[in-house]
């Protein structure tokens, strides 16, 4: 654990945090206004099931998969999910090393508790990889999917949201925590 609290204090920098930002960014940019147009083209307003916050079941990914047609999946395969691939690093990196770089602000460095509240995020990229890979392999095997591994990938984007979500929330307070504690001391010298 030492080792991996040392790699996240040395890459929480504001430029390692800036590239991420800009990475992330990016690659939300190529998903949302080239990609999923495409897919919208095919699967009309069904959504893609790495998004469905709400879950989905073996009903739901039948007719999406049915409505993408081959052409929509080979684009959902090859295009989406491999840039999804990518993108949780990005994203990941960004909140991991953003907290990071916060708590060392406040303490000086990571405490055991700040580690922990870092790899939260990194969980979320772990089942983010899962759950990609779990779909492709929904896409790879239709029509012949099982409700078992449709429920298992619904799992997994739950998880996956879960623990974003968190650390998203847990990043807010932290930098608002921050900026109250700036403000304060703006405040104190004048």
């Amino acid at each position: 654990m030492k080792r991996v609290q040392s790699i996240i204090e040395k890459l929480s920098t504001p430029q390692i945090i800036s590239c991420l930002f800009i990475v992330t960014a990016l690659i939300s940019c190529i998903m949302h206004f080239l990609i999923n147009p495409q897919l919208i083209t095919y699967a009309g307003e069904m959504k893609i099931l790495d998004i469905m916050i709400m879950g989905y079941d073996i009903n739901y990914a039948n007719a999406f998969f049915k409505a993408l047609g081959e052409k929509g999946r080979d684009i959902y395969l090859y295009q989406q999910l491999a840039i999804d691939m990518i993108y949780p690093l990005g994203y990941g990196g960004f909140i991991c090393f953003s907290l990071a770089w916060i708590l060392k602000k406040k303490q000086g460095n990571l405490t055991c508790i700040g580690l922990v509240i870092c790899i939260l995020p990194l969980i979320g990229v772990f089942l983010d990889f899962i759950e990609n890979i779990s779909n492709a392999i929904l896409l790879l095997k239709y029509p012949k999917i099982s409700s078992f591994h449709v429920t298992f990938s619904c799992i997994m984007t739950y998880l996956k949201y879960f623990f974003l979500i968190v650390s998203v929330l847990i990043l807010f307070v932290l930098y608002g925590m921050f900026i109250g504690q700036k403000i304060k001391m703006t405040n104190a010298r004048n």
